[in-house]
């Protein structure tokens, strides 16, 4: 064994430092500093090896060729769809955001930036439900192609898998919305993008087209607002006002072509109240509604009363003139009153656009046989440089560890 390589694993004294820092390799007094490994002796390693790491990478890069072409194909289709407001357009939210800055105009037309959008996440979650991916597998059919290896054409039912379990409905349900479906918002085009992937394109189409059927399905179905509610319920007064209104008339009518009338004009302590301009809050028109109603039933009462003393005619048409006047005037609160509802319930409506429908693809999406192959020699070239440099420091153990 060489004096110069006793006790080389004893640390270097603090006294002989600078020396050890300026004379690297250089024997003093029974000590060796081993010298400071560069970059020609990485490149040295690299080169001794060259052959070893271009054999590993072309073998990682043929692999990679072939489970590419080995894997099943996978075609990507999309659906893009736009949220709409009472509008009509997104748009106007950027409009807003313009004329807002425009000086003694911004303050104007504050509420177009609410008609602009905020629907798209809502859209998004019914895409995303599973209420919506369970209609589209229930009409489509799609649990016996999503478990086609374990159904049973002949008998109608689905085997068990490796593990025993046989498919049911939440299983594919589970697979239909992490594996085949997908639903994204674009962010700066503001357009829902509903993606399907599967190995037949003409159904992944069909799948996506569905999807959009049904969101527009379960919206017209499901979707109760207020203002919605407040609607219908005007409608039904309008409806049950309207057929009171005839009546009144037929009655006045009939008055006229029974009875004859004298020139005297009574004076009648009957409070009609003034009709002033309609409130726009559903509870202030409900609550002048339903005093419209009491004065017209207190009407009503002294009709009945003015007949059951025959009073004269005068009189009593001049009650029937109150009446069919306080059914117009209930009339007409309800006809401007229905006009407001049905324009809030545009604003609160879920609403959009199919921009782009489904096609059928022929170019697969997957897989993606230059990016696989890409990964598979760039992953091959690190691998072979790891089991180059590893096999190397190997090597030198062995050589430091064997006797001289």
């Amino acid at each position: 064994m060489e004096p110069n390589n006793l006790h080389k694993d004893v640390p270097v004294p603090p006294e002989f430092s600078h020396y050890a820092a300026n004379y690297p390799g250089m024997p003093m007094m029974g000590y060796y500093v081993e010298p400071e490994v560069t970059i020609l002796d990485y490149w040295r390693v690299f080169w001794a090896r060259k052959w070893l790491i271009m054999i590993i990478t072309l073998l990682c890069g043929a692999l990679a060729v072939g489970v590419s072409l080995i894997m099943s194909k996978k075609y990507k289709t999309q659906a893009s769809i736009m949220p709409l407001t009472s509008s009509g357009s997104s748009g106007l939210s950027n409009l807003a955001s313009q004329v807002s800055s425009i000086p003694l105009v911004g303050s104007q037309p504050g509420g177009l930036g609410a008609l602009g959008g905020g629907k798209s996440k809502e859209l998004v979650n019914i895409l995303k439900s599973r209420t919506l991916s369970e209609k589209v597998i229930d009409k489509l059919g799609l649990m016996k192609v999503i478990f086609a290896r374990q159904y049973d054409p002949a008998s109608d039912t689905y085997r068990p898998n490796w593990m025993g379990v046989i498919p049911v409905k939440e299983d594919a349900i589970n697979v239909f919305q992490k594996k085949i479906s997908d639903v994204e918002e674009d962010k700066k085009t503001g357009l829902i993008k509903v993606q399907v992937k599967l190995g037949d394109p003409a159904l992944a189409a069909k799948i996506a087209n569905e999807m959009v059927i049904q969101l527009q399905a379960f919206i017209e179905n499901n979707s109760l607002t207020l203002s919605k509610r407040n609607r219908i319920f005007i409608e039904q007064q309008l409806v049950k006002n309207g057929a009171k209104l005839l009546e009144a008339g037929k009655e006045l009518n009939n008055f006229y072509g029974n009875n004859r009338i004298s020139s005297i004009i009574p004076q009648l302590d009957v409070n009609v109240g003034s009709f002033e301009s309609l409130p726009k809050p559903f509870e202030d028109f409900n609550a002048e509604l339903l005093e419209n109603q009491r004065r017209e039933e207190n009407v009503n009462k002294q009709l009945a009363d003015t007949r059951v003393k025959q009073v004269p005619g005068q009189i009593v048409l001049q009650f029937l003139t109150l009446k069919r006047e306080l059914i117009a005037r209930s009339h007409a609160l309800l006809t401007q009153q229905y006009e407001l509802a049905k324009i809030e319930e545009s604003k609160e409506d879920l609403a959009f656009q199919v921009i782009d429908k489904a096609d059928v693809k022929v170019r697969p999406s997957s897989p993606k046989l230059i990016l696989n192959v890409a990964i598979g020699i760039f992953g091959g070239f690190f691998v072979a440089v790891f089991i180059a440099f590893f096999s190397e420091y190997i090597r030198q153990i062995k050589a430091k560890e064997s006797p001289r």
